[in-house]
């Protein structure tokens, strides 16, 4: 008894995604993020801060980190990025996953 089978499907090709550099006010590299960040975390580990932390005070922080760090003055406003992220990683981290909402600006969505 012959048998048929289905033709053979190829996949589509899935186009590489071209690696971009970051901006100019990133560090460049993943290690120099890497490194800012670890500072970022021992320093908010030391400080006493309690979140929400006020944008002006975020930016005081930041310029002290900035000097510790010894790093460009262009970074600034990623490091406070990094400061107000690890401020609220905890409160984020006891919204058990299934109970949080991520909302997506309407430009950004995909509708058929």
């Amino acid at each position: 008894m012959p048998t048929t089978s289905a033709p053979l499907k190829i996949p589509r090709v899935v186009p590489q995604q071209k690696l971009r550099k970051p901006k100019e006010n990133i560090p460049q590299t993943h290690e120099e993020r890497m490194v800012i960040l670890r500072e970022v975390r021992h320093y908010v580990a030391e400080q006493t801060l309690v979140p929400p932390v006020p944008l002006d005070d975020l930016k005081v922080h930041a310029d002290k980190l900035v000097a510790v760090l010894n790093t460009k003055e262009i970074y600034r406003d990623y490091i406070g990025i990094l400061i107000n992220n690890e401020l609220w990683r905890e409160t984020l981290a006891a919204v058990p996953f299934e109970r949080r909402l991520l909302m997506v600006p309407k430009c950004l969505r995909v509708e058929a």
